[in-house]
């Protein structure tokens, strides 16, 4: 009976919050697997990281407002300033299609590294220096007798024994010293080897771990233009994690892809109407020496809402249905859509699906997409569109 192996590896991400169990049939296919994961999640971090900064200076923008009060045209300007900002937001969210119809593929480059090592090779602890050998000849063992002692051979000959001991007690505490300095200098030179070994050891290994995680992006390359079905999955959610949008949410997508009949579907976290930036404008007033912030009624942020889904439903179908050379073309997308939100009665939160729809290439290949304002009146006739929200 053959044994079937499996291998797999718990991912985790503290930043995201995100725990993923990866299970494979092989080394090398955990690997591939893990490396997209890592990829994708990075990508992630990086955008969240991006999003706390600009929560952050917002933040900061508020709480700099009352500083600014002591100056009214300061105050005013600000005011201005933070009006201009709301408006450009709206547009921004008018434009999403627009801004993403032509977005470049996703380049695997991006998931390579080409880092450099940059801890230094340790330098040489130096080595102690081993003092002047004490000599038989030196003046300190040789010094001028006096007149009255070179008269008496018996006190000339006393005088040289004692300098004599002096001398062989000096060489032998030398030589002492010179055998304990020997040994500490062994020990240096043997620590200063072992440093550059281990730094060379860590060295070697950052080159053959960032040579072996680029093999594994050229591998998963290949296997997206071959249509392995795995590979061609996490590609897409890459494609997917890429498009730009002016809204801070915590996006996610689940993607499976059918090789046989080129047909993909993707579950997409939307933004939930409550991520929608509602702020309409900021006046400075004088006689209150206060900000007023007016905000857009719910009507607007309705419309407004549905809007913006819209657009990101189109993008994304247009990114599936785009021609890749990286992967294989997919001729019929299911797209379903949910939301993270807090369900108003319970108060508790909820991942309610809010549209479904079903778009074969060909069909969607018909639209114009830069018309987008025309186009919401016919799709859900021209496909099965779901609309839930």
């Amino acid at each position: 009976m053959a044994i079937k192996l499996s291998f797999q590896e718990v991912l985790t991400h503290p930043g995201l919050n995100k725990v993923r169990i990866v299970k494979a049939s092989s080394y090398y296919e955990l690997e591939q697997k893990c490396s997209a994961i890592k990829a994708q999640w990075a990508e992630q971090w990086a955008r969240k990281q991006e999003r706390d900064a600009r929560a952050a200076e917002a933040a900061a923008n508020k709480a700099l407002r009352n500083a600014r009060l002591q100056s009214e045209a300061e105050s005013v300007s600000f005011a201005a300033e933070q009006t201009r900002k709301a408006e450009d937001l709206q547009k921004a969210l008018d434009s999403i299609l627009l801004t993403n119809l032509n977005a470049m593929p996703f380049n695997f480059e991006k998931l390579k590294t080409h880092d450099c090592f940059k801890e230094p090779c340790p330098p040489n602890k130096e080595m102690l220096p081993i003092p002047a050998e004490p000599l038989i000849t030196d003046v300190k063992y040789n010094p001028k007798l006096s007149f009255f002692t070179r008269l008496s051979k018996k006190k000339t000959a006393a005088k040289q024994e004692l300098y004599k001991a002096v001398f062989e007690k000096d060489h032998a505490q030398w030589q002492e010293q010179k055998n304990s300095i020997i040994a500490q200098n062994d020990l240096i030179s043997k620590q200063n080897t072992s440093s550059k070994a281990q730094w060379q050891q860590r060295h070697d290994e950052f080159y053959k771990s960032q040579e072996e995680n680029n093999k594994l992006v050229d591998e998963f390359k290949e296997n997206c233009k071959a249509g392995d079905a795995e590979a061609v999955a996490n590609y897409i959610k890459a494609e997917l994690d890429c498009f730009s949008l002016p809204i801070e949410y915590n996006e996610s997508t689940e993607v499976q892809y059918s090789p046989e009949s080129k047909s993909v579907v993707v579950d997409y976290e939307f933004p939930a109407a409550e991520n929608l930036p509602n702020l309409k404008s900021v006046s400075y007033i004088k006689s209150k020496k206060e900000f007023k912030e007016t905000y857009y009624s719910e009507s607007y942020l309705k419309k407004k809402y549905d809007d913006v889904i819209y657009q990101i439903v189109l993008v994304l179908l247009n990114t599936l249905f785009s021609n890749d050379d990286n992967r294989p073309s997919i001729e019929m997308v299911t797209l379903n859509g949910k939301i993270s939100t807090i369900d108003r009665t319970t108060g508790q939160p909820i991942e309610p699906y809010i549209l479904s729809i079903n778009v074969k290439k060909d069909d969607f290949s018909a639209l114009n997409l830069s018309a987008k304002d025309q186009l919401w009146a016919g799709i859900k006739d021209t496909f099965y569109f779901s609309n839930c929200f």
